[in-house]
C-alpha cells in the first residue's frame, strides 16, 4: 500500500512538472481580447488518480472591477470506476462527493488589456475551503456480546461515512498556453479536520489491541494540510 501511494505522488509530480514546463516554454506573445473574460471554466485532473477518484470541475467568476474573484469546484466519484483495483473489487459502491470554494485575490488589476500578467490571468493568493464526504462499505470486526468486553467478534460489512473539513491558505499563477486555455498552477498550506463514524457502534477498531486508532470508525482529528497542483482553464 505504501509503494502504491509513493507511485502515485511520483505520477502527480511528473505530470505536473511537464504540464508546467510546456507552458513555460510556449513563446510569450501579445494577447489582445474584445472584452475582459469574466468566467473560465476549470478542470482538476489529479483527483482522478487519487484514492477517491473524482471527476473534478469548476469555474471563476472574476468580476470587471477589484481584484478579488469567486471560484467553486464540485467533484464526483465512484468505486466502481476507481483507478485502484482493490477499491474496485472490494469497495465498488463507495461515493465521494467534494466541493470547494475558493476567494482569489489577484495581485495586480486588469490594466491594460494585452497585458498577460494580469487579472485574472495573473499571479495569486487565495482562501480556500473544501468539503468531502465518502460514503462506502469496509469490512471490519463487529463486537458480539458487548463493545466493551466482547465476548466474540465476527468480519462483516458496515457502512461507513468519512467528512473532512479543510482550510488553505495558497499561492498560484495562471501559465499561458494560448489565449483560450491556460494551465493554474498552485500550493499551499493548512488544517484538515476528519470524522469516520458509522450506524454500528459495536465496531472495533485496532486499538482494541492496540492504543493506535487513526482513519478509522470512531476517530477524528483535526491535522496539517499541504496541497499542490494545477488546474485546466478554458477562457469564456
Amino acid at each position: 500500500m505504501k509503494n502504491r501511494a509513493m507511485n502515485k505522488y511520483f505520477v502527480y509530480s511528473f505530470v505536473t512538472f511537464f504540464c508546467l514546463q510546456t507552458a513555460v516554454a510556449q513563446k510569450r506573445e501579445q494577447i489582445s481580447f474584445t472584452h475582459q473574460p469574466i468566467l473560465l471554466l476549470k478542470f482538476t485532473p489529479l483527483p482522478l488518480f487519487s484514492t477517491e477518484n473524482a471527476f473534478q470541475i469548476g469555474a471563476e467568476f472574476a468580476p470587471t472591477f477589484g481584484k478579488l474573484s469567486i471560484n467553486f469546484d464540485y467533484g464526483l466519484g465512484k468505486g466502481k470506476l476507481n483507478v485502484d483495483k482493490y477499491i474496485r473489487k472490494n469497495m465498488p459502491d463507495m461515493k465521494t462527493q467534494y466541493f470547494r470554494y475558493e476567494i482569489r485575490g489577484y495581485f495586480s488589476d486588469w490594466y491594460p488589456f494585452y497585458a498577460f500578467d494580469k487579472k485574472p490571468f495573473g499571479r495569486y493568493w487565495a482562501l480556500e475551503y473544501a468539503q468531502k464526504k465518502i460514503n462506502r462499505q469496509e469490512v471490519n470486526a463487529v463486537a458480539i456480546g458487548a463493545a466493551s468486553l466482547p465476548n466474540y467478534a465476527i468480519f462483516e460489512k458496515t457502512n461507513v461515512l468519512q467528512t473532512e473539513q479543510i482550510l488553505n491558505i495558497k499561492w498560484g499563477k495562471n501559465f499561458r498556453i494560448n489565449r483560450h486555455f491556460f494551465i493554474d498552477a498552485y500550493l499551499g498550506a493548512g488544517v484538515r479536520k476528519y470524522k469516520v463514524s458509522s450506524e454500528n457502534d459495536l465496531i472495533l477498531h485496532s486499538g482494541f489491541l492496540s492504543k493506535w486508532k487513526f482513519w478509522e470508525v470512531g476517530s477524528k482529528s483535526l491535522l496539517p494540510n499541504a496541497t499542490a497542483g494545477f488546474r485546466l482553464c478554458f477562457v469564456i
